[in-house]
């Protein structure tokens, strides 16, 4: 009986411990990232980058998109004024007659929209981001659910077997109250390679070529995707857009996952896009990247028969 006692005891103890460190993780504020060490200071809006220059594909607009469930943008360059934006903008179009072109401050929502004059895009826009604050706040009660539930069960100085309570499955995506609020992923979208040039790079910005931005799915058509976006900053290496997300832009922007994409290449927009999204948790970050690349790897070998090296550290 003694030793009983003792061997639960210091279960007892050790899972007091863990949710200890548990408390002192999640206590945190969630939106936080891990931040990098860096000697450069960033400002969340650079002067010098005020509008940015961006392309669309998608069924309406060229070069068109063969599956408006898989629209695509291209990031063309950031620039100090709309003038200077629009002279560069007009010298691109006389070498790409066959591609679009849009202006836009930066920091402000747009919509990858599936033609080029729409009048309902304000309203679309506000109907993304208030579908997204319901998803969040939804997955915030549902953690805090989770993070009570394991409290009660581990400070009461007894293990799960002992007190015989079962932990509750926490609620699936394809479950009636989540599959309301969140859809199932879409195919990684893709632009029709064969309808449009490459970028031109004599129209590269010098010192551009990632940009940080945020994108919204869309939740309305699955057919017809049209989220939303807006473009934060462009940086000259991936390091530096990466200590930019995580020591500057997730200070201000704590509601939306931040993705760090290349320049002047077509990048998908729906919601199982192929864009580096830096998660807030690192371990999360790891897990998922880690995923995604040998998910792509998985992709290329039956494509082409060949297995790509996997590139990780």
């Amino acid at each position: 009986m003694a030793a009983q006692r003792q061997r639960r005891e210091k279960i007892s103890k050790e899972r007091t411990d863990d949710f200890a460190q548990m408390e002192a993780q999640t206590d945190r504020d969630p939106a936080a990232f891990d931040h990098v060490d860096t000697d450069r200071h960033f400002e969340f809006r650079a002067p010098s980058q005020s509008y940015v220059l961006y392309s669309i594909s998608h069924e309406g607009v060229a070069p068109r998109c063969p599956d408006p469930s898989r629209p695509a943008l291209r990031i063309a360059g950031l620039y100090p004024t709309k003038q200077a934006m629009l002279e560069v903008a007009s010298q691109i179009v006389n070498e790409d007659s066959q591609c679009s072109y849009f202006c836009a401050p930066t920091c402000e929502w747009r919509v990858v929209a599936s033609e080029y004059q729409w009048d309902g895009e304000s309203a679309h826009v506000g109907t993304l981001l208030e579908h997204h604050a319901k998803v969040l706040q939804f997955q915030r009660e549902e953690f805090q659910q989770h993070r009570q539930t394991l409290k009660a069960i581990t400070t009461n100085g007894e293990t799960r077997a002992e007190t015989g309570i079962v932990e509750q499955e926490p609620v699936q995506k394809n479950s009636a109250s989540a599959n309301e609020l969140e859809p199932e992923p879409e195919a990684e979208p893709q632009a029709e390679q064969g309808n449009f040039h490459p970028f031109d790079r004599r129209f590269v910005v010098p010192h551009q070529n990632y940009a940080a931005i945020v994108i919204v799915g869309d939740v309305q058509s699955a057919k017809r995707q049209q989220p939303v976006f807006k473009v934060l900053q462009a940086f000259d290496t991936h390091q530096d857009a990466d200590a930019y997300v995580r020591n500057c832009a997730s200070t201000v922007i704590s509601n939306y996952d931040i993705a760090v994409i290349p320049m002047y290449t077509w990048v998908g927009t729906a919601q199982a896009d192929a864009a580096a999204v830096i998660y807030r948790d690192n371990s999360l970050h790891k897990l998922i990247n880690a995923n995604r690349k040998q998910q792509a790897r998985l992709q290329a070998y039956k494509s082409t028969g060949t297995l790509p090296e996997d590139g990780s550290d």
